[in-house]
């Protein structure tokens, strides 16, 4: 057990160190760079683009690379192998993402492309369910994959909060449901390669992940999510499992769109009206709103454990508490009084290389 956690957890947080670094070194020779854009990102200098690719490659190596050649040494941790289908629907989203960081894509066809790969993933790498469940499935994944993308504004912020999920997802497979290791193992390899990510990727950023690695999270942790509540022996109210361990990205998503819908505005439409820009106009620094929000996601990440091992009255109960939280959290943004500035206040000099690229 100890050999396979190490190759499925440890090459993963080398390989991402090194991946980061490299990119850091070469991105701009690539064309791989985040420039400044008053309008619509934070961060004041040009900053390295596509560290997705350092924590995305150790998952598509494992399965197509060492696991065939090592089944021996993975025997008591099994990793899914070249087969399963979930890499090539998740690589189809890196390459798409890699392609859009390059050259931006307009929004209806990553749209489009995104509801595609969901329903791809919900007829190939999930056990067979009636209609009206995987068309919800497929929705939740696809509202996932640009939640994620959304909430990649700040340093750490989508990349900590996807942390968080994979983390609870981690713990539910272990100590929950410890026959799903197939689960587990991705999940584990995941948690590392962005553990090595973030070390680069905290205030202040060197690196930023791009479309090819949010829009990833965002696919992995939906997919996985409802896997871990549709699986056999799974919570009893199993449709409140992936809300809840993802209420921090859908309080985001649903509050930026509910504003911009109501200023007569596309959602698609990219600004700093996020609920981490939000956080600061009411006065907190950068790094403290990214805090919260993070929280945030660890209290959902509970809330799912307890829905998942509690009977149906006391997921409901969790459920509901987690929904009262978001809430007060709603009427604390309407009452609050924001200073009259873009974001609250100045920046300070440790906050500067922080961004906001997507819608």
């Amino acid at each position: 057990m100890t050999t396979a956690l190490l190759v499925v957890a440890g090459g993963p947080f080398v390989l991402s160190l090194l991946g980061c670094a490299l990119l850091i070194r070469f991105a701009s020779h690539l064309g791989l760079v985040d420039k400044p854009d008053p309008t619509r990102k934070i961060h004041t200098r040009t900053i390295p683009l596509g560290g997705g690719l350092a924590f995305t490659l150790p998952l598509f190596l494992l399965a197509w690379l060492v696991a065939p050649l090592a089944q021996g040494l993975l025997g008591e941790l099994p990793y899914p192998g070249p087969a399963d289908p979930r890499w090539f629907v998740g690589l189809v989203l890196v390459l798409l993402g890699l392609y859009d960081d390059l050259r931006p894509l307009p929004w209806p066809l990553r749209l489009g492309a995104h509801l595609a790969a969901a329903g791809a993933a919900v007829f190939y790498c999930l056990p067979p369910l009636d209609m009206a469940s995987r068309l919800l499935a497929a929705l939740w994944i696809a509202a996932m994959i640009n939640a994620f993308n959304m909430l990649d504004n700040m340093d750490a912020l989508s990349g900590g909060v996807a942390f968080t999920a994979l983390l609870y997802l981690a713990v539910i497979f272990l100590f929950l449901s410890p026959e799903r290791p197939l689960e587990l193992a991705p999940c584990l390899t995941l948690l590392a390669g962005l553990a090595g990510f973030l070390w680069y990727n905290r205030p202040p950023a060197r690196l930023f992940m791009g479309d090819a690695g949010s829009t990833f999270l965002g696919f992995f942790v939906g997919l996985t999510s409802v896997q871990a509540a549709v699986q056999q022996g799974g919570p009893s109210a199993p449709w409140l499992l992936p809300p809840c361990l993802c209420a921090a990205a859908c309080y985001d998503m649903l509050t930026v769109v509910a504003l911009r819908l109501y200023q007569g505005r596309s959602p698609f439409n990219a600004d700093k009206q996020h609920l981490s820009h939000r956080l600061v106009q009411l006065g907190l620094s950068r790094p403290a709103a990214v805090f919260v929000i993070v929280l945030m996601g660890h209290a959902g990440g509970l809330c799912a454990a307890a829905v998942y091992a509690a009977p149906p009255l006391l997921a409901w109960l969790a459920a509901a508490q987690l929904g009262c939280w978001c809430l007060l959290l709603v009427a604390l943004e309407l009452g609050a009084k924001r200073p009259n500035t873009s974001e609250g206040r100045p920046l300070t000099a440790d906050e500067k290389g922080e961004r906001h690229v997507t819608p």
